[in-house]
C-alpha cells in the first residue's frame, strides 16, 4: 500500500508543475522585457555613438581649420623673418662699404 498513488498525490504533483510552468512562463515574460531593455539599451548606445561621432567630426573640423590657420600665419613670419634676414644682410653690406671709405 505504500507503493500505491494516490488522487491526492497526483493533484499535489499537477499542483507543483503548474506552479513550475507558471514561473517559467513569467520568467519567459521578464525575458521578453529584458529583450525589450536590450534593444532599448543598443538603440541609446547607437544614439551615443551617433553624437559622440558628431562631437569628434567637429573637433576635428576645428582642429583641422586650427592647423591651417596656424600654418598660414607661420608661412607669413617665415616671409617676414626672410625679409628682415635680407634687411640685416643689406645693412651689413652698407656698413662694409661705409667702413671701406672711412679707412
Amino acid at each position: 500500500m505504500a507503493d500505491e498513488v494516490t488522487k491526492k498525490d497526483l493533484q499535489a504533483l499537477q499542483s507543483k508543475v503548474d506552479k513550475q510552468i507558471a514561473d517559467l512562463e513569467k520568467q519567459a515574460g521578464g525575458g521578453a522585457a529584458a529583450g525589450r531593455q536590450i534593444a532599448d539599451l543598443d538603440k541609446r548606445l547607437g544614439e551615443l555613438r551617433r553624437e559622440l561621432n558628431k562631437g569628434l567630426e567637429e573637433e576635428n573640423k576645428i582642429t583641422v581649420n586650427a592647423k591651417a590657420d596656424l600654418a598660414k600665419r607661420l608661412d607669413k613670419m617665415d616671409a617676414k623673418i626672410a625679409d628682415l634676414e635680407d634687411s640685416i644682410n643689406g645693412l651689413g653690406r652698407a656698413l662694409t662699404e661705409i667702413s671701406k671709405k672711412v679707412h
